[in-house]
């Protein structure tokens, strides 16, 4: 997402959408903290997509009229049990 770009695709999407169908839209996105705990580790990496982050789910709030529903969807797979020990 580079710039404005991105976010204003997605959201010229989502109005096409509903102009050419008549609804509302639905999205779902899955997994989307990935990219932030990919770069965890790369404070600046982490810090400029953090901000594009922002641009893109900025566009749900502007793009309101048009959507019927936003879904975030994560599933989070720990691979050892440990993690809840407190030992």
């Amino acid at each position: 997402m580079r710039g404005d770009l991105l976010p204003n695709q997605f959201s010229n999407l989502i109005q096409n959408m509903h102009r050419v169908f008549g609804q509302k839209t639905a999205v779902i996105i899955d997994k989307y903290d990935k990219p932030l705990l990919a770069t965890i580790d790369r404070p600046d990496v982490h810090r400029e997509i953090r901000e594009e982050l922002k641009a893109f789910y900025g566009v749900f709030k502007s793009s309101d009229a048009y959507l019927q529903l936003v879904l975030n969807r994560n599933h989070q797979v720990f691979p050892s049990k440990r993690v809840f020990r407190l030992e």
